[in-house]
């Protein structure tokens, strides 16, 4: 019973973003379930103490204890403290830029919670976790797939708001402005309060973004200072916050230097705690940023950085800046090759916004992407008027898999995959699953 107080204490400081306070209480709930060998306790407060040191940092000292806290658990049989496991655990891999490894992590948790009747609740929270992972390493597609079939059965509260969040982030990076001001919306709506920074600071970065890439700078600034002039603030999610202010700010000063505001960026830059790749990595591409200012701009960290992570957007973006401090210093062949690969990127992520200024700097620099701009040889199953997830769906069928089993395999009910594989007969005129695998075959897909 004592055991089983302590750790409630811990998660109700923790609820209160007193991580501190919550610490302490969650070692001794430890210690007290040890002691009287109280295995789902113990699980339960590990995965709480794991997370109060990720927020007290460096967040990798988090790991330790959740890991132990999610095997303990699903050792012990506890689904509920093991769905949990997996969503601290895939999001604590997340934070310290281990995204495979969180992706992997979420994936499992899924079919966990699809296992224990757990879909619509944490199930709908791990998806936001896959999805997260996927933005990053540059899955799109997929991500966005996840979200809106995740959407669609309809998740309630935090576990909506996450994919909400997600969705939005995702959308303003592909350029798809409306849709991500729609998710914003909603989100503004879910989110808990404004001190809440896991759910308020990814709001206020999108919204901030939105306003950017509508031409509005200085509002999107005023977000971020008004965010962020004030000390307590998560480093993991106030820095790609500060990155979106930094970014906004110095294009807005290039264009005119009346009444910059980068001196008070510059100071939050060097003061903002960054103790982990991630957090590492956004402040090397506001010191970059801010170096356009005066001439001395080095771009190789923060490339160095985002290939380390494998994070492709930031990786795009910190190219397409190499590639402009190449140009202007007559390095034609190196600035070509970044052109190319920033190219490369953002043409496979669907990055409309920074494909377009690829193009631009290409256009400046007389570096010629026509070859490289030749579309490759058609996919023979988009040619056919597929979608991507009917695509999907189609290999599965080739496969031999059932509805079920093709639900199973992509996170979505067996009634969705059903109507999937109805759309695919009728849009291919075939009236059944083994006309449709021979299809695939002869196509050669």
């Amino acid at each position: 019973m004592r055991a089983m107080v302590l750790a409630a204490l811990s998660v109700g400081h923790l609820r209160e973003l007193h991580p501190k306070e919550a610490a302490r209480f969650a070692e001794r709930a430890v210690a007290a379930a040890r002691a009287v060998d109280a295995a789902q306790v113990e699980a339960d407060a590990q995965i709480t103490l794991g997370s109060c040191r990720m927020l007290l940092g460096p967040a990798d000292e988090g790991l330790a204890p959740t890991r132990a806290g999610f095997e303990l658990a699903v050792a012990s049989g506890d689904a509920y403290t093991a769905a949990r496991g997996y969503i601290n655990l895939s999001d604590a891999c997340e934070t310290v830029g281990r995204s495979a490894e969180a992706a992997e992590l979420a994936e499992a948790g899924i079919a966990f919670a699809r296992r224990a009747g757990l879909l619509r609740s944490v199930g709908a929270y791990l998806v936001g976790n896959l999805a997260e992972s996927l933005l990053h390493l540059g899955d799109w597609t997929r991500a966005r797939m996840l979200i809106d079939d995740a959407l669609a059965g309809g998740p309630e509260g935090v576990f909506e708001l996450t994919l909400q969040l997600i969705g939005a982030e995702l959308a303003v990076y592909a350029g798809d402005l409306e849709r991500s001001r729609a998710m914003l919306d909603r989100a503004r709506v879910l989110t808990i309060g404004p001190d809440d920074d896991q759910f308020a600071l990814p709001q206020l970065a999108v919204e901030a973004e939105i306003e950017r890439a509508d031409g509005d700078a200085a509002r999107a600034v005023g977000i971020v200072l008004d965010s962020l002039d004030r000390d307590g603030r998560s480093p993991r999610y106030a820095w790609p916050l500060l990155w979106v202010g930094v970014r906004a700010e110095v294009d807005r000063v290039l264009a005119d230097p009346v009444g910059t505001v980068a001196e008070r960026l510059r100071t939050l830059v060097g003061t903002l705690a960054a103790t982990d790749a991630p957090t590492q990595g956004y402040r090397a591409l506001c010191s970059a940023e801010l170096g356009r200012l005066d001439g001395t701009a080095d771009w190789g960290e923060a490339c160095d950085e985002w290939r380390e992570l494998g994070w492709a957007w930031q990786l795009g973006y910190s190219l397409l800046r190499q590639a402009e401090t190449q140009a202007e210093a007559g390095r034609r062949e190196p600035a070509r090759d970044s052109v190319i690969e920033a190219w490369t990127i953002a043409s496979r992520l669907g990055a409309g916004p920074l494909l377009s200024e690829v193009r631009a700097l290409a256009r400046r620099a007389g570096i010629d992407l026509d070859e490289q701009s030749r579309p490759a040889d058609v996919d023979p199953l988009a040619a056919l008027g597929l979608t991507a997830r009917e695509q999907e769906v189609l290999r599965l069928v080739a496969t031999g898999r059932s509805n079920p089993q093709i639900a199973r395999e992509l996170f979505i009910s067996p009634k969705t995959a059903s109507v999937h594989v109805s759309n695919i007969l009728g849009k291919l005129g075939l009236t059944s699953r083994v006309q449709a695998a021979a299809l695939l075959h002869r196509l050669g897909c």
